[in-house]
């Protein structure tokens, strides 16, 4: 009998993975018998399956209780852990991993398993997440939550309350809601001073609910996320509320991308709320509905001194907002800016309205707008609603747009209208110095990335 037990699930692997030649098959294949193999048996052993926690030897967890014993242990907190196996939280009072006086130090690799049920609610308490922060060189790496339905007061996420340490190729699914700093993946990511951490290669899908500095993967960031993305509805009734994330201070966000539906107050945007740094090949998706500072990538950029851009990124978001609106971002500071950059959504308001920015203070270079529609009551511009500088080599199609050539943008530099057959011809874009590194430009069709 107990052969029985100890080959079904090989089989039922079998199942799964199929036939293929495929060598990536067939190590996941080999990986997961391994793992079988080491977990046999061992579900119940105490504090768990195997390992000392060390890199080369790291504690084994097969089980739920196994898990839990990481963070009922101060001890536990600078060891190395591998998961073997999925496993549900359910029946269990979580011990959250970590605090602020000692964070999580050590690793823990998922093994691209997936932690299902993590459901904890504490509406008054702080930095809440399963692990609840992560310290300098602590690493989180390929792990799934799924199911899971968090509550905090501040620095909430579901997978962690503060991360300064690593976190890849992890992902949370189900929802989360807190006041502020609240994200789906992480509430803070606190950037260390060694500059190693980040976050890259994750995502979320999870529903997020606070009253400011709320993102769909991250509410607050100094630091850089890389390759990572976030589809779930955003709602707040505050401000600095983001797609992706809410507030990024001195950071950087690249190759990232967010697609759910965003509610928030000031300082919306599609993908940031307010970003002091620099996004990086990024684009936004989901519909934008906010009062001022409104953008379909950012909500506004520059925030304190320094200086920044949003370059090589684009917004299809249809916005919705009353003042200060732009289809890139709704307002940009002196020493930030605007590059190779494009919008093709709506926006629909007041006054300050601008494919690219509604109030803009900053050069904006090779940049443009196939919106079809800009509808607002007074300075409502195919570029920007009001412009304090220059722009070079940008362009807007006038002929489908709701405003035509009569932009009565505000400002400097209302120019760039252009038939849709100009917008559509390649020698518009290599007259104006744009790169074809950076652009496909091909004749009939607008310029992308």
């Amino acid at each position: 009998m107990k052969k029985i037990i100890y080959f079904f699930p090989l089989l039922l692997i079998f199942g799964l993975v199929g036939c293929r030649n495929n060598s990536s098959d067939e190590e996941l294949l080999s990986a997961k018998i391994q793992d079988i193999i080491i977990c046999n048996g061992k579900e119940l052993n105490s504090p768990f399956a195997d390992g000392v926690g060390t890199v080369d030897e790291p504690y084994i967890i097969c089980s739920s209780t196994q898990f839990n014993q990481i963070g009922s242990d101060l001890n536990y907190l600078d060891k190395n852990f591998s998961l073997k196996k999925d496993i549900s939280l359910s029946d269990l009072t979580v011990n959250l991993i970590g605090s602020t006086t000692n964070p999580f130090i050590g690793s823990f690799d998922g093994g691209n398993y997936r932690i299902s049920d993590f459901n904890y609610s504490a509406a008054t308490t702080d930095f809440v997440g399963l692990f609840s922060k992560i310290g300098t060189n602590g690493v989180v790496k390929n792990l799934g939550l799924i199911n899971s339905t968090v509550v905090g007061q501040n620095d909430v996420g579901i997978l962690v309350g503060e991360n300064s340490g690593l976190v890849e190729n992890c992902y949370t699914k189900g929802s989360v809601s807190g006041q502020t700093r609240v994200g789906g993946l992480a509430g803070r990511f606190w950037e260390s001073a060694s500059g190693v951490s980040t976050i890259r290669n994750s995502y979320s899908e999870a529903t997020v609910n606070g009253t400011g500095f709320v993102g769909g993967l991250v509410g607050w960031v100094r630091g850089k996320i890389k390759d990572s993305y976030a589809k779930g509805v955003v709602t707040s009734a505050g401000d600095r509320i983001g797609g992706l994330v809410g507030t990024v201070d001195q950071g950087q966000i690249e190759g990232c991308y967010a697609t759910g539906a965003v509610t928030g107050r000031d300082l919306t945007g599609g993908l940031i709320g307010i970003i002091g740094g620099y996004i990086l090949d990024s684009h936004s998706t989901g519909n934008v509905n906010g009062r001022n500072y409104v953008g379909g990538i950012s909500g506004s950029i520059g925030q304190g001194s320094g200086s920044g851009y949003i370059d090589h990124s684009y917004s299809s978001s249809q916005v919705t907002a009353q003042n200060y609106i732009g289809g890139i971002s709704g307002w940009v500071y002196l020493n930030y800016g605007i590059k190779n950059s494009y919008f093709n959504g709506s926006i629909s308001g007041g006054t300050y309205i601008g494919a690219l920015g509604g109030v803009n203070y900053a050069q904006t270079l090779n940049s443009y707008s196939s919106s079809a529609s800009l509808t607002g009551t007074s300075a409502v511009g195919g570029l920007h609603g009001y412009s304090g500088v220059e722009n070079i080599g940008c362009f807007w199609d006038a002929e489908i747009s709701s405003i035509g050539t009569s932009s009565n943008g505000a400002g400097l530099d209302t120019a760039g209208a252009l038939t849709t057959a100009e917008m559509k011809t390649a020698s518009t874009y290599s007259d104006a110095s744009w790169s074809t590194s950076l652009w496909k430009i091909v004749g009939g069709q607008y310029p992308t990335h």
